[in-house]
């Protein structure tokens, strides 16, 4: 069913890791050897705003101008932006059996866990655990389908809060959860940068609201989101 790849000895499916950014200069060299270092991408596929104003391409060029598996994709975002559509032009890109995505501002903290998922993997998907610190000791933690089979129909929806659950539900797709290689997200530990990113998804979320007013699941989930920000403010 699947190619394999081996880089540093065994066999694991072939994976592509795909990296959304825009302006995180501060995170994104942590991000990029995170998944350098797990030695398992066959490709690693960056997807940039191209309205970064800080340092980020840089940084990144300077990686790809070292590591031939690393691809930059520049990507003309909307206004307000809409996530799934960035995380599916990745997906469009990828040429592997397997993907997993990252964020600009999160790394993984023991990557060598990823061959141990691939090695295992039957066609399912995998929830890893993602460690979200909020400040003042307090931490949001969750699962998120973090690494998954690239398959016709499997895509994210929703412009924010942005989910690829429901594609693999609907495809048969098996998910299995685990805390083997989990990733760090410090992203909301700044009060500035977390009310500038909450500022943002409101603005999305009240553009999507405006415009889907039948009463499916991406609307309830896009609701649900609206109301707990709304209620924190």
């Amino acid at each position: 069913m699947f190619t394999y790849y081996s880089q540093s000895g065994g066999s694991v499916p072939r994976c592509t890791c795909h990296i959304l950014t825009k302006d995180d200069a501060n995170t994104i060299v942590d991000c990029l050897d995170s998944a350098v270092r797990s030695k398992v991408f066959h490709k690693i596929l960056v997807v940039i705003d191209v309205k970064s104003e800080d340092a980020t391409g840089r940084i990144i060029q300077a990686y790809a101008d070292s590591s031939p598996n690393i691809q930059i994709l520049p990507f003309k975002w909307s206004d307000p932006p809409d996530f799934a559509r960035a995380r599916n032009y990745a997906i469009a890109h990828t040429q592997t059996p397997y993907a997993s995505w990252l964020d600009g501002d999160e790394k993984l903290t023991k990557p060598e866990q990823i061959r141990s998922m691939l090695s295992r993997a039957q066609g399912q998907a995998f929830q890893m655990w993602v460690i979200s610190p909020v400040g003042n000791g307090r931490f949001h933690n969750m699962y998120q389908s973090r690494l998954f089979p690239v398959l016709p129909g499997v895509k994210f929806e929703c412009p924010v809060f942005e989910m690829i659950d429901w594609s693999l539900e609907r495809n048969g797709i098996q998910r299995e959860a685990t805390k083997d290689d989990p990733i760090f997200h410090p992203g909301y530990i700044d009060p500035q940068i977390l009310k500038r990113k909450n500022d943002r998804n409101l603005k999305i979320m009240r553009k999507y609201l405006r415009e889907h007013r039948t009463d499916d699941p991406q609307r309830a989930h896009i609701l649900a989101q609206y109301q707990k920000l709304t209620a924190a403010r």
